[in-house]
C-alpha cells in the first residue's frame, strides 16, 4: 500500500514529520520553493508513482494506493481530491 498526500506548507511538512514520513530535504525544497507549492507537491506524487508503475516489479506485485489529507487548510484538503484524480490517471496510463 502505497500512501499520497499533498503539501504546500512548512506547517504540514512538519506534521508529516512528525506522522513518520520521510521527505527528502530537496524534496522540502522544491516544494516550498515553488511558485505553487501544492502543485509541485501533485507533481512530485505523480511522479513517484510513474517511477514506481515503470519498475520491473510494478506487475508482479499488488499494489494499492491511497491518498490522504492530513490538513486542516481548505486548499491542502482540495488538493488531495486533485491528487486522487492525478494519480488514477497515472495508473490508468501503465
Amino acid at each position: 500500500m502505497l500512501t499520497f498526500a499533498p503539501c504546500g506548507r512548512e506547517k504540514t511538512l512538519t506534521f508529516m514529520r512528525w506522522l513518520g514520513v520521510n521527505i527528502a530535504p530537496e524534496t522540502e525544497r522544491a516544494i516550498l520553493g515553488a511558485a505553487n507549492p501544492l502543485a509541485k507537491s501533485i507533481e512530485i506524487c505523480r511522479d513517484n508513482l510513474r517511477r514506481i508503475l515503470d519498475g520491473g516489479y510494478a506487475g508482479q506485485v499488488p499494489l494499492g494506493v491511497n491518498v490522504e489529507s492530513v490538513s486542516i487548510n481548505r486548499d491542502e484538503i482540495d488538493a488531495s481530491v486533485e491528487l486522487l484524480h492525478t494519480l488514477r490517471e497515472a495508473m490508468a496510463g501503465r
